[in-house]
């Protein structure tokens, strides 16, 4: 009898010491580990199944000056890598943002080695990049500059979105299992690419861009970068803008876009300018370090400053 309640106590003892000591110390590692654990940085929406994932995709901006990013859900056990490029050559969701392949580009296949992304595309994309593609049917010659900045754009949408992904450092581009040869293109695309910031609209370069317009009074390039939603009732328009930019004949002389910080929403931000307006009647306006607000609307940076703003 006394074995028998040796054994009982014993037991009780067992899971006590499961249901009290182990469960919730295991339980408090994890979190430990999870707190600790930054590798994964793509943010995950809680509306998302167990085998899906929210992604970052880059397309052209409405001018096809730079990238912005879009968010993607695509399934979590297929091929990421072919899935991202898959989403890329679809084109984007949203109006502003710009497609930046030809329907006929294909990619045949993607691998992940040591960190670098293998992505070999059909032969519509050397033509996509040489140009070839863009003269068909055309009678006048391709701005080979433009061709050049929307290449390089497509070229860098890729690399960016895929750098997104964990354990992906660089990007190597393949036709028909081929590696490109640098002298077929613009770009060395023999080389593995690594990410590349520069590419992407930032709160600097958009003012540097609007500036710019303004300068030029190219007022419906200019209206893009605005954010016309002045309230939820009274929205600026097109016409509003150039009738408020021509009054007084408003002139931007001379500007410098200084630095910038993004405010802790991440969703505003804020860029000093030095600039000088003059008007017709011999007045004019000097700034200097002027803080210009930012927002941003659906993964696009738009500007809070009306030209001039004293006629606002």
């Amino acid at each position: 009898m006394k074995n028998m309640k040796k054994i009982i106590v014993f037991v009780l003892v067992i899971i006590l010491m499961i249901t009290y000591g182990c469960t919730p110390k295991h339980k408090k590692d994890l979190q430990a580990d999870d707190e600790n654990d930054h590798s994964n940085n793509i943010p995950i929406s809680p509306e998302l199944s167990e085998d899906e994932i929210e992604v970052t995709l880059y397309f052209a901006d409405d001018s096809f000056n730079y990238l912005v990013p879009e968010q993607r859900v695509i399934k979590k056990d297929d091929d990421v890598l072919e899935q991202i490029v898959g989403q890329l050559l679809k084109g984007p969701y949203q109006p502003e943002k710009k497609k930046l392949f030809d329907e006929e580009v294909k990619v045949l296949s993607t691998a992940e080695i040591d960190g670098v992304a293998f992505v070999d595309f059909n032969q519509t994309f050397m033509d996509m990049l040489t140009g070839k593609l863009a003269q068909e049917g055309q009678e006048e010659k391709v701005d080979k500059e433009e061709l050049k900045r929307k290449n390089e754009l497509a070229i860098y949408s890729i690399v960016n979105s895929l750098t997104e992904t964990e354990g992906v450092e660089r990007v190597n581009f393949l036709v028909n299992g081929d590696v490109i040869k640098s002298d077929i293109t613009d770009f060395n695309l023999e080389n593995k690419l690594s990410r590349d910031k520069d590419y992407i609209l930032n709160p600097q370069k958009l003012v540097e861009e609007y500036f710019k317009e303004i300068a030029a009074k190219n007022w419906e390039q200019a209206y893009k970068y605005v954010y016309t939603n002045i309230d939820e009732n009274d929205i600026i328009t097109y016409e509003q803008f150039v009738v408020n930019a021509n009054k007084k004949d408003a002139v931007l002389v001379k500007y410098e876009v200084n630095d910038y910080e993004i405010l802790n929403t991440g969703d505003k931000a804020l860029v000093s300018v030095d600039y000088e307006i003059k008007f017709n009647d011999d007045t004019d306006i000097h700034r200097e370090e002027q803080l210009i607000s930012v927002v941003k609307v659906d993964d696009i940076w738009k500007v809070k400053w009306l030209f001039p703003p004293e006629n606002w």
